[in-house]
């Protein structure tokens, strides 16, 4: 008994003809005809009845296709073991703070019309925790900025946003002119926790002046330090398409800094010997095309 001679039988029962069954297979009618007597010959019961030149599937008929459907069945199973897993198997993300509050939310619905039975786990941490994570092999892809080089790991650039330092037009301290890394530091500062994309580049650009930062507010949580800027309680960074929505409205601007621009490069990170499934590349596609916009 084979896989052939089962196909061939459900077809036939699918059918109600040998003609019908052998059109389907690109077999002669002889053949789909001997192959069924074979079936019948080794299990040493007739599946169908004769009747009136027309083959009936009888009761030993019908409870050995109920078998023979379930074995088939399983055997396809197999056969498609890989496209089930990998559309299936859960990803782990890591997502920087920055890029989460960006994209997540029409990333993650356009990669679910995609693969609606893919589970994804979400990590939104600052870029130190996401890198252990990924070192660690807790998850399978990091979607951050600025991420440190590692000879286990491998980076595809996705997008590079300027960084800009804002605060309400409405606060004491904002004025039109241009400001030094200097006077910069005067200001109360509402920055993002040290670890963070953001708060490297502020720090690398005051230091590069000699200058020590202390912020008046620090947080993991980039809305809190939005919030605070807008009731002009001092100034933030943040980066270019963060900040559109906030100047429509006029409810932040830009400080005009003389210092050189700040900017984060955003990269998609995997580990080099880790191999990704198409699931886990559609997923980093859905967030560049937003990232890219």
């Amino acid at each position: 008994m084979n896989l052939r001679q089962l196909r061939l039988f459900l077809s036939v029962c699918e059918t109600k003809s040998v003609t019908q069954t052998g059109h389907r297979y690109y077999l002669s009618q002889p053949a789909v005809s001997k192959t069924i007597s074979q079936l019948e010959q080794e299990l040493g019961l007739n599946l169908f009845d004769r009747v009136r030149g027309q083959l009936v599937l009888n009761r030993d008929g019908q409870a050995f296709r109920q078998q023979a459907q379930q074995l088939v069945q399983a055997h396809q199973d197999l056969a498609d073991f890989k496209q089930t897993r990998h559309q299936q198997a859960p990803i782990a993300l890591g997502l920087s703070l920055t890029i989460g509050t960006q994209a997540l939310t029409p990333a993650l619905q356009n990669f679910q019309l995609q693969y609606p039975h893919t589970p994804v786990k979400i990590y939104a941490e600052n870029v130190d925790q996401i890198q252990q994570r990924l070192l660690n092999g807790e998850i399978d892809v990091a979607l951050i900025e600025g991420f440190r080089t590692n000879a286990a790991i491998v980076r595809q650039p996705l997008s590079k946003y300027r960084l800009f330092c804002v605060a309400s037009p409405q606060a004491t301290f904002w004025r039109e002119t241009s400001w030094t890394p200097a006077e910069l530091v005067q200001v109360p500062l509402l920055l993002r926790e040290r670890g963070s994309s953001l708060r490297d580049s502020f720090d690398a650009l005051m230091w590069q002046a000699h200058l020590a930062v202390t912020p008046m507010i620090e947080s993991v949580n980039t809305e809190v330090l939005i919030n605070a800027a807008c009731g002009g309680l001092g100034l933030t960074v943040l980066p270019e398409p963060l900040c559109q929505p906030y100047f429509a409205t006029n409810q932040l601007q830009r400080l005009q800094v003389n210092a050189p621009q700040m900017s984060t490069q955003n990269y998609a990170v995997t580990l080099k010997d880790r191999s990704q499934t198409a699931a886990v590349q559609a997923l980093i596609a859905c967030f560049a095309e937003l990232m890219l916009a």
